[in-house]
């Protein structure tokens, strides 16, 4: 039996947890992450994480995706296998969505009909592309890549460049004026940052700083999520690898979307007394600010930032 449902806005319950990934330049082994708090200076952040390179996370102001597939599946999907979902939001041009803690574009509107059942999994198509918005206070000015500098850093709308070559590609801009405003910046992903990489060997075949899909990776919430690069729906990207002026790798690729899937701790149950499915996004720590040596000023600065987890979120009344 199919049941028609009315799709609303945000409620908070399970969640498919949609993890990006790590740039491997942000991967210090002798560091760990840190909130973005005003206190910060990018000396003492990377002196602090052991490295030349350091890291801290934080919320963006908002964020940017594009939907191409969001569905609710009782059996477990795979990158090029739908037939156990149903599909919430289906769309081959697909849609910009902007996300942020005060405030969501509908993705799904109106009504839909979903057979009933116990749904396990969900799944996702993405575009590789995401947009991040975000303004960081400091105590203290500090300085970006492109030579800005004050105590108010935001993203400019310049794209995330893996492997700067002018100062002028930073995605930040410091100043001291408290009315700056933030730009929307885009990073895309070529491969996920693979945790198995050894840094202090030669990349190689069983060596690889990038890897085309993460799977069975395990979310705070106890649940697994798998997340996949494809060249085309059902057709896995093909990943390589590249040095950047650091001789730090980055990926290379052919990817044009992100697939995802999440298996639920608790399943969403579809009855004959199920009147509304609520649908929402979380992006809280779903982004990274990188610091480093790479700075029109000398010294360290504000150089990076990318992307690193949003949430979809489900419950049924």
């Amino acid at each position: 039996m199919h049941i028609s449902l009315k799709l609303l806005g945000k409620l908070f319950a399970a969640s498919i947890l949609l993890l990006i990934g790590k740039p491997v330049i942000a991967a210090n082994p002798n560091g760990a992450n840190y909130d973005c708090v005003s206190s910060i200076t990018p000396a003492a952040l990377i002196t602090a994480q052991g490295g030349n390179w350091g890291e801290c996370d934080a919320t963006p102001d908002s964020m940017s995706v594009k939907f191409y597939k969001l569905g609710l599946c009782t059996s477990k999907p795979s990158y090029n296998d739908y037939s156990a979902c149903t599909f919430l939001f289906e769309n081959d041009q697909g849609k910009e969505v902007t996300l942020s803690k005060t405030f969501t574009d509908e993705l799904v509107t109106g009504e839909i009909s979903i057979p009933e059942g116990s749904y396990k999994y969900a799944m996702l198509v993405i575009e590789k592309t995401i947009g991040i918005k975000k303004s960081l206070y400091f105590d203290n000015a500090i300085a970006a890549m492109d030579g800005t500098t004050g105590k108010y850093c935001s993203t400019n709308g310049n794209p995330k460049v893996d492997a700067p070559t002018a100062h002028n590609q930073s995605l930040w801009s410091c100043t001291n004026n408290v009315s700056s405003q933030a730009v929307t910046s885009w990073k895309s992903f070529n491969g996920f940052f693979n945790d198995d990489f050894d840094s202090n060997a030669a990349i190689g075949p069983n060596n690889m700083p990038f890897v085309v899909g993460l799977y069975d990776q395990v979310t705070s919430a106890a649940s697994k999520f798998d997340v996949i690069l494809m060249a085309s729906e059902g057709t896995l990207a093909n990943v390589g690898v590249a040095l950047n002026n650091y001789n730090s790798p980055y990926a290379t690729g052919n990817a044009t979307k992100i697939w995802g899937a999440q298996t639920f701790t608790n399943p969403i149950i579809i009855d004959a007394n199920t009147s509304i499915v609520d649908l929402g996004f979380a992006i809280d720590d779903g982004m990274m600010a990188g610091f480093g040596g790479y700075c029109a000023n000398g010294g360290k600065c504000s150089e990076s930032a990318t992307v690193t987890k949003f949430e979809f979120q489900v419950t049924t009344k």
